[in-house]
């Protein structure tokens, strides 16, 4: 499966997509090893970390905790081998 953050990208009002699906660039970005070095760290946010709510009995998972200035706002970002959620509270 290949992940896409988004389909369409558009100004309000106009007609003509500035991006689509299909104009990613579809290239590693990122080395091999780098990946699953963050992967790792990720994963014991979860194990050990402020992420540890977020547990799974059945499969590993990593993810991303965070606050912004004053605890105004909180998130979690995560993911399996299969999903990816992502969970924010806070204030407009």
């Amino acid at each position: 499966m290949t992940p896409f953050g988004l389909t369409e990208l558009r100004l309000m009002g106009e007609d003509a997509p500035l991006m689509t699906r299909q104009s990613g660039i579809g290239e590693r970005v990122i080395r091999e090893e780098a990946a699953r070095e963050l992967i790792y760290m990720m994963s014991k946010v979860i194990e050990t970390g402020t992420g540890r709510r977020a547990k799974l009995p059945d499969r590993e998972a990593a993810g991303k905790t965070g606050t912004t200035q004053a605890a105004r706002d909180a998130w979690f970002l995560g993911f399996t081998a299969d999903y990816v959620a992502g969970v924010w509270m806070g204030y407009d």
